[in-house]
């Protein structure tokens, strides 16, 4: 055999090699593939019954207290196991609120990561946006979750009623008694009166009466 014949055997060898070498790494990455899909199909299982069962239910019976909130689709397929719900602007309260309730596997698949955020508009930086706990995928105790689920929503719902006292909306909450001249917040008036298509409110029901009685001498003092 001459040198040129060895140097060809010996390419040879290397390619068949290398050829091993991708042969191997191709069924690795097949049998993580698998063992991924697996997961992903755990996950998928318990995050839809934990969904419908435990978080949905629950944010559901929130929901059913208020009359301005209304539920939204997750926008992308990957955002399914979540619960969200937005609470338009009131009167009260001249602010969107979202709140989603969503459930996700932790990078290797051991944990359900349960995850509360909230998102207010305009921007209030007073209040913790997100919160999050681990359950283990395998042995999820459900009435756990559903405690700190409950918890959530009863600190949420306490947000969301403080966020009438926060600065984001007094601007908009504030207005005058044409009665007595007091600034007062809408949502602390004891009435209001419709008067030439325009709203007064009133600190007492004196100041109201008055008004009802003689509202062309006091409508004037609220412009």
């Amino acid at each position: 055999m001459n040198e040129l014949d060895e140097l060809g055997q010996g390419i040879e060898r290397c390619l068949a090699a290398a050829q091993d070498q991708r042969r191997l790494a191709q069924e690795d990455m097949r049998r993580c593939m698998i063992a991924i899909d697996e997961k992903l199909r755990r996950f998928g299982e318990v995050a839809d019954r934990l969904v419908r069962n435990v978080i949905c239910a629950r944010v559901q019976k929130m929901a059913s207290y208020f009359d301005n909130v209304e539920f939204l689709r997750p926008e992308r397929e990957e955002q399914r196991h979540s619960c969200i719900c937005r609470f338009r602007p009131t009167g009260k309260l001249p602010a969107t609120v979202v709140l989603k309730v969503s459930v996700s596997p932790d990078d290797a698949f051991e944990q359900l990561l349960v995850i509360c955020r909230v998102e207010i508009e305009p921007t209030c930086p007073d209040f913790e946006s997100r919160d999050q706990k681990a359950f283990p995928m395998d042995a999820i105790d459900e009435a756990a979750l559903g405690r700190w689920v409950d918890e959530q929503l009863l600190r949420f719902v306490d947000t969301y009623l403080c966020l009438e006292e926060a600065g984001l909306s007094q601007t908009q909450n504030l207005v005058l008694d044409p009665v007595c001249g007091m600034v007062i917040k809408k949502n602390h008036a004891v009435g209001q009166v419709e008067h030439e298509g325009r709203t007064y409110y009133f600190c007492v029901e004196e100041c109201q009466k008055k008004f009802a009685e003689q509202p062309t001498r006091y409508a004037p003092a609220a412009t």
